[in-house]
């Protein structure tokens, strides 16, 4: 059975998987399944191996990270603010904080003339 949340390397928490992964995975599964060969890893270089099929080994591989769905520009933005704060003195993460609040203010007050425009036509 292939788990229906897995880590997702980008936001550093379990995610729902996706039906694309939980296909490939299936597929995978199968393919070793039929040729009697398991993939399991290989811990001296980050490679992995091909042994004799073992279902210890395809567990192991089914506890896939999940690195196929890229970070959002609004991810992007809080993960570097949190590596700030992590890293910066508390001023300055709280100035960052608040000119990030008063851009995306801005923003969302550019979006709403524009939808009000298009409502006004």
């Amino acid at each position: 059975m292939i788990p229906h949340e897995r880590w997702d390397d980008h936001r550093d928490k379990d995610v729902k998987t996706s039906k694309e992964v939980e296909a490939f995975l299936k597929d995978i599964m199968e393919t070793c399944i039929k040729h009697n060969i398991s993939i399991c890893h290989e811990d001296e270089n980050g490679a992995f191996r091909l042994i004799n099929y073992d279902s210890q080994y395809m567990e192991w591989f089914l506890d896939a990270h999940d690195g196929t769905k890229p970070l959002t520009e609004k991810e992007e933005i809080e993960m570097a603010l949190l590596e700030e704060k992590n890293t910066l003195p508390a001023d300055y993460f709280t100035k960052m904080e608040k000119d990030r609040i008063e851009r995306e203010r801005i923003k969302n007050l550019k979006d709403q003339e524009k939808i009000n425009k298009v409502l006004d036509d």
